[in-house]
This record gives structure tokens, C-alpha cells and sequence, in this order.
């Protein structure tokens, strides 16, 4: 009897944690362990959106000219915010392996887009490109999130989430290798080799590839016999869930923090593109990540540390960030005044380099999407959850930086900039901690199961 209502249950997409351990014996494959599916998400990372990263952060694609990268960004991020806080409802329909591989596709694209346009000034496949990532990244990081948050088992998600972040930085590291090595000799100012964008086509290819070895949720196979928790529903179900977790108290409290949370990458893109020559804005492509690593993986450490209980882990976390916040503002304030009279630019053997630079360095070490990302690990949620959480949060950072971009393409004063990103930061800090100390300090594992029921039963109900 109890055979046939986990059969039951499995067939229309609800299966708990509970089930599990009464079933029958599951040969073990390494492809499905969560270790494994772990470096998955981390190599489809490493190949779409970290050579994205690595092209971004030469500053303006590499291209001579930031006016229209500016509008074509703001472009894609304003389509990213919808198709990540709906994303939940098509990947729900597709499932997840066939909405990260179809979405990864649409990356190579984009490099040809930036090749076309510093080849022969084609703007208008360049806005085109940014249109369809827009529509397809969206998905895709509503996927990945759910993906590198819902798949590994409780006890692990720090350290997991810690591997897929190196992985997604070691893209624009292997990039900015390969960006540093193709332009290392030109150190003026311009746009980069045709050869570079090439290259980064090529490899960009290889994302939907990869994404097919993605395991399906049933097949799935954690250490400590638990199941990934998936729903599979009907479109009008999933219409209700998106607008169920859009109006929470917690997703609205957080809100604010992740609009901030991207908002100055317009800034600091536009900050590179200006002030560096091309083989220096190649060496910041390469160097800058390793900030973001060592960033991330010191986060990760903290968070799974055991020191302390988890919500004071949390909340020390988060206030050191906010902190480093706003030095790494009121540094960004002092170098603007003594670059906005001069308009300098760096090469890496120009006097003023290092300190130019090491300020792009430590703001890509601090990473609040990723810390609240890791603390929103820390409360037990099933996968259907997290698709539609991890995608409206993405969705918002996006928004985030649509704005961000379409200031950038303004005639706004770079003080415009720095005193909003202050100012988001402010407002958004007292919401972020109300939720973040409602972390609770008890063992992971009973909201799984009392989360999957309740759905199940909302679910029935539709």
C-alpha cells in the first residue's frame, strides 16, 4: 500500500524526503551524485555566463565605444528581470535539463554580436543578441539557481554552492587568460583583437553540450538518501505560485537588497572602459575574478563553519559585507576625484595603476547576491520553491542593473551613480536583516518535508 502511494505521488511530480527510505534499493552512479551534478551547473557556468563575465569585464565588451553597449545591456537586463521571476512557469513545463541547455545556447550569439560590432560597427545585431539573452539568461538563472541551491544535500549546500560560484569565475579567469594573451601588446586605448571574440564563440558553443548531462530531479542521488523534491502543474498553478512568492513578506523585504545588489556593475564597467588601456583592461579581465572566488569561498567557509549558530553566521556575514560596502564607496569617491579632471588612462606600467585597479578587484570580492543566496540556503525549501525564489530574486538584480545601464547611457554624472548605490544600500539594509535573522538555528530538514506536504495539498487542491 505504501508502494503504490509513493507511485502515486511521484507521478504527479510530488515526491518528499519522507518516502525515501523504504523504497527500493537505487544502483549508485557518480554522474548522479550531488558532487558530480555540482560541477555540471559549475561547467555549463563556466562556459555561458563566466566568458560573458569575461568579456564584460574588459569594460563595454572590449569595444571602443560604451554608448551603445550601455543601451543593449539595459536592454537585456530589463527582459531578464521577466523572463526570471516568470522563468519558474516555462521551466516548470520543459524542465530544468532542457531550460539550461536551450537558454546556454543563446551566449555565443551574443560574442558574435560584439565581433560584428567592432568588425563592421553593426549595432543592430548587437541589440538583437542582447534581446534574445535577455529572454534565455533569464531562464537560465532561474534554473541554475534552483539547481546549485535544491540539489545537494542540506548539510552541503554552502560548500556546493561555494564550488559552482569558482567554477563560475574560473570562466572569465580561462577568458581573461585568453583575452591577456591575444592583446597583450596593445597598450592603448580601443577596442580588442577580432580574434578574442572568435575565440570566446567557440568556446561559448560548447554550454548547451554540457548542460545535457544535467541529471533530471528523480535521478538525482544524494548521500543521505533524500530526494530532490520537484512539481510538476499545470501553467495556472504555476501563474498563482510565481504571484504566491512575489507578494511574501520575505521575498518583499528582499527586494530591496537585490536591486542594489548589481547596480553598480554599470558603474564599474563603464570605470574600467574609461581608464584602462586595452591590455590592461584584458589583465583586469583575467585577475578580477580570483576576487570573487576568494570572496565567495571565504563566505561559503563561514556560513558552513559550525562556529556560532547559523543565524549568527548569517547576520555576521552580512553586516562585514555591508560594511566593506561602503568603504569600497568612499574609495570609489576618492579616486573620482582626481579622475573625472584628468580622465587618465592606466596601463598596467602607469604610475597610479594599482590603486586604480585594486578597487575594481575588491568590489567583485564582495558579493551580496551570492551571501544572500547562501543564507537563503539555510531555510529548508523543496526545488519547486526555488526555481520561482531564485528566479525573482535574479529578476530583481536584473531590474537592478537595467536602470543602472540605462543611467550609463545618460548624461549623468559618475556622482549620480555613487550616491545611488549608496543610497539603495542604505535603505535596503534594515528589510535584509529582518529576514536574514529569521534564520533558524535548529538541524535542516523538517521544512522540507512539512513544505512538500503543504504543497502537495495546495497542489490537489488546484
Amino acid at each position: 500500500m505504501a508502494h503504490d502511494d509513493r507511485s502515486s505521488r511521484k507521478s504527479s511530480g510530488l515526491l518528499s524526503d519522507v518516502e525515501v527510505g523504504s523504497g527500493p534499493s537505487v544502483k549508485r552512479s557518480w554522474l548522479y551524485s550531488t558532487f558530480t551534478q555540482a560541477f555540471v551547473i559549475g561547467g555549463v557556468a563556466f562556459l555561458a555566463p563566466g566568458m560573458y563575465n569575461a568579456l564584460s569585464g574588459l569594460g563595454a565588451g572590449g569595444l571602443a565605444s560604451t554608448h551603445t553597449w550601455n543601451i543593449a545591456t539595459a536592454l537585456l537586463f530589463s527582459l531578464l528581470c521577466v523572463t526570471c521571476v516568470f522563468g519558474g512557469i516555462i521551466i516548470n513545463q520543459i524542465g530544468l535539463k532542457w531550460s539550461l541547455a536551450i537558454s546556454a545556447c543563446f551566449y555565443a550569439i551574443y560574442a558574435a554580436s560584439l565581433y560584428e560590432n567592432s568588425k563592421d560597427g553593426n549595432e543592430w545585431f548587437l541589440i538583437f543578441a542582447n534581446v534574445l539573452l535577455g529572454i534565455a539568461s533569464g531562464m537560465f538563472f532561474a534554473t541554475e539557481g534552483a539547481v546549485v541551491v535544491g540539489y545537494p544535500e542540506e548539510h552541503n549546500r554552502g560548500r556546493y554552492i561555494s564550488v559552482w560560484v569558482f567554477m563560475r569565475n574560473l570562466g572569465p579567469i580561462v577568458g581573461g587568460a585568453i583575452l591577456l594573451g591575444l592583446n597583450v601588446t596593445t597598450n592603448g586605448t580601443g577596442s580588442i583583437s577580432l580574434q578574442s571574440y572568435a575565440a570566446f564563440v567557440g568556446i561559448m558553443c560548447g554550454a548547451p553540450f554540457v548542460a545535457l548531462l544535467l541529471a533530471t530531479p528523480d535521478k538525482v542521488q544524494r548521500n543521505d538518501g533524500t530526494r530532490v523534491v520537484f512539481h510538476k502543474t499545470s501553467w495556472k498553478s504555476e501563474l498563482k505560485s510565481s504571484w504566491r512568492f512575489i507578494s511574501s513578506k520575505k521575498i518583499l523585504m528582499l527586494l530591496p537588497i537585490f536591486f542594489a545588489s548589481w547596480f553598480y556593475d554599470s558603474f564599474m564597467t563603464n570605470y574600467t572602459a574609461d581608464y584602462f588601456s586595452v591590455r590592461a583592461r584584458a589583465l583586469s579581465s583575467f585577475l578580477t575574478p580570483f576576487g570573487g572566488n576568494f570572496g565567495s569561498l571565504f563566505i561559503g567557509w563561514i556560513i558552513d563553519s559550525g562556529i556560532g549558530s547559523r543565524k549568527t553566521r548569517a547576520l555576521a556575514v552580512f553586516a562585514g559585507l555591508i560594511v566593506f560596502q561602503y568603504a569600497l564607496w568612499i574609495w570609489t569617491s576618492i579616486n573620482m576625484v582626481d579622475y573625472l579632471d584628468s580622465n587618465p588612462v592606466f596601463d598596467w606600467s602607469t604610475s597610479g595603476f594599482g590603486r586604480a585597479y585594486a578597487l575594481v578587484f575588491f568590489v567583485e570580492f564582495r558579493r551580496i547576491g551570492v551571501t544572500i543566496i547562501l543564507v537563503l540556503a539555510q531555510w529548508d525549501c523543496d526545488l519547486h520553491e526555488l526555481v520561482h525564489v531564485t528566479g525573482i530574486l535574479r529578476g530583481i538584480e536584473g531590474a537592478g542593473q537595467a536602470v543602472a545601464y540605462g543611467l550609463s547611457s545618460s548624461t549623468a554624472s559618475k556622482w549620480v551613480h555613487i550616491g545611488l548605490n549608496m543610497g539603495l544600500i542604505a535603505v535596503s539594509v534594515i528589510p535584509a536583516w529582518m529576514v536574514i535573522r529569521e534564520v533558524p538555528d535548529g538541524e535542516l530538514g523538517r521544512g522540507s518535508h512539512e513544505t512538500a506536504d503543504a504543497l502537495g495539498n495546495e497542489l490537489q487542491n488546484h
